[in-house]
């Protein structure tokens, strides 16, 4: 009975401890957390300020120099455009209807060597075309 008594004093002790050590860790975390936020808040402030300083710090001049610019480039553009230097050339077309008539003396060899040749050529290929449809 002392056995089990102190068994479940050691068990609560344990379990107590690891709670306590639970919630004094997130508060430290919650404090570090706090603190990051107020350096963020603090830095991202004193940077904007930085850069609304640097901004109107800009001169006119400056400004205008940018807008005389564009309207150099567009205008360069315009004129470049209009007369021709910055669009593509027209490429001609040969005007052909039809084409032209091959005699059939010239379409047929008169070799008997190479009329056996293509007719040799002509069936091979016809036999690979019907292995590879048959294939499919």
């Amino acid at each position: 009975m002392t056995n089990r008594v102190t068994f479940f004093g050691a068990l609560a002790l344990a379990i107590g401890c690891s709670v306590a050590g639970y919630q004094y860790a997130a508060a430290l975390y919650g404090e570090d957390i706090a603190a990051l936020r107020e350096d963020y808040a603090s830095r991202s402030q004193a940077l904007e300020e930085k850069y609304r300083e640097k901004e109107c710090s800009i001169s006119p001049l400056s400004r205008r120099g940018k807008s005389v610019t564009k309207l150099w480039l567009m205008s360069s553009v315009c004129l470049m455009t209009l007369t021709g230097c910055a669009s593509k050339q027209p490429t001609l077309a040969v005007d052909c209807p039809h084409p032209p008539v091959v005699p059939a003396t010239l379409k047929e060899s008169s070799l008997p060597a190479a009329q056996t040749y293509s007719k040799e050529a002509r069936s091979w290929f016809e036999e690979v075309s019907n292995y590879l449809s048959a294939l499919r």
